[in-house]
């Protein structure tokens, strides 16, 4: 770990510290999916340790918000950049995106000073490492961690232990007294909830053309297999025929090897736990459910599977994913660029759909568009072929906010807030550079 961020964990804690009996309850508001719900979960936890008052609520841009008045904590917040702070060394940031543009009066930022891919972390990290020096660390946090890491998709395949940086600082403590492992295993939705078809149906990450979205074929497949209830529950020969009808109709259906096989790979198990599994379910669930659980069922010490209405939440959502997947997609090519505007997707969906897309189109940049009224969701991945590294984020960052949009992103992946006049023109910069870089 950095010294640098060694010295901002100092200063968080100590921020933290000196809101014991300050009288008004702490904001915790969070932007995301699983990993900021997570972080902010351990954070509130922490807060409960200490006799801290708080409040925790998900919001969607921190610029829409008005000005923010502390004591607060912001955790993966968005339109960081155009917020207010009435009293900012009374707030702390905990976020592991691209830093952006310098606020006149910053905040205390808690952030790794790197990208994904050059320094690992992911927001549930880096709580944990604040909850920890706090002393306010237990197996529920640690579990919330887990969900936060392996939904921020940093599970490293093919390495052991499968993670890096920040990430194996935070959890590589609970491996060492047992509560983590590493298992490899199949990487479907919902492998021990659904029936193998379901799962197989509902699995975007890879997209399988043929079988994404269409439960019948993914049944014929399963009735040609001779598989009947959850893929948990398969023998060792099942599961291996399995995987391997799934790589190759994937392979087939133009899916990189790479893609394909990450079909089964490392995963992590927090006590028994599948936490892939359980990740996914959450992340959609939170992305699409409005309002905070079932992250704050964690808050009352749950460590069990998610209900029943979680995982219908989460159905929901990957149903309309892989329905979006299925639909006959025609994108409008700009270059290197590959545009796909869906209208009717959930906004927050549309980073999942950018993910899944990306894989078919390894030479080129897929930018997923969802109109909202005057302004536009845009969500930008380049395929792996492409050359693309910190640097092009960071100049696709500097282009969006230049056409009065908002933006966040990682070293691989972008996404923006823009008027829907000025689409455009960042699509056809975009695909003059992708051209010129690919």
């Amino acid at each position: 770990m950095s010294a640098s961020l060694e010295e901002r964990l100092s200063e968080a804690v100590g921020l933290i510290e000196g809101f014991r009996g300050r009288g008004p309850p702490v904001k915790v508001l969070f932007s995301g999916g699983v990993d900021g719900a997570a972080a902010a979960a351990i954070v509130a936890r922490a807060l409960m340790a200490l006799k801290v008052p708080f409040t925790l609520r998900r919001v969607g841009l921190v610029a829409e918000e008005g000005p923010v008045r502390g004591p607060a904590i912001l955790v993966e917040p968005r339109g960081l950049e155009r917020a207010s702070f009435n009293a900012p060394g009374d707030v702390l940031v905990i976020c592991h995106h691209l830093e952006g543009v310098e606020l006149d009066e910053p905040p205390l930022r808690l952030s790794p000073g790197g990208l994904d891919g050059s320094i690992e972390a992911c927001c549930s990290s880096m709580a944990l490492l604040v909850s920890r020096r706090l002393e306010a660390e237990d197996e529920v946090s640690g579990l919330l961690a887990c969900l936060g890491v392996e939904g921020d998709e940093q599970v490293v395949d093919g390495e052991a232990p499968p993670l890096r940086g920040v990430n194996l600082e935070a959890l590589k403590p609970l491996a060492d007294r047992g509560s983590l492992r590493f298992r490899r295993r199949v990487r479907l939705f919902a492998p021990s909830r659904l029936t193998a078809a379901e799962s197989i149906a509902y699995t975007y990450r890879p997209p399988i053309p043929g079988l994404t979205g269409r439960e019948d074929r993914a049944q014929a497949m399963a009735s040609r297999l001779g598989l009947a209830g959850p893929i948990s529950s398969l023998s060792p020969a099942q599961l291996a025929s399995l995987v391997q009808a799934l790589v190759r109709e994937a392979l087939a259906s133009g899916v990189e090897a790479y893609e394909a096989e990450s079909i089964y790979g490392q995963v992590l198990e927090y006590g028994g736990l599948d936490v892939h599994e359980e990740s996914l379910i959450a992340d959609l669930s939170v992305l699409t459910g409005g309002h905070v659980p079932p992250i704050t069922s964690h808050l009352k010490g749950r460590m069990g599977p998610y209900d029943g209405e979680v995982l219908s939440r989460a159905l929901e959502a990957a149903r309309s994913i892989c329905r979006a997947l299925a639909s006959p997609l025609r994108p409008r090519s700009l270059g290197a660029v590959k545009v796909f505007e869906l209208p009717s997707l959930h906004p927050d969906l549309a980073p999942h759909v950018a993910r899944a897309l990306a894989p078919l189109h390894p030479d080129g940049v897929v930018a997923v568009l969802r109109p909202m009224g005057g302004s536009v969701r845009a969500v930008f991945r380049p395929g792996r072929r492409v050359r693309w590294g910190e640097e092009d984020s960071v100049e696709l960052m500097r282009r969006v906010r230049e056409l009065d949009g908002l933006c966040w992103g990682v070293r691989r992946e972008v996404e923006a807030v823009l008027p829907s006049g000025r689409v455009a023109e960042l699509l056809r910069w975009l695909g003059g550079r992708a051209e010129r870089e690919g």
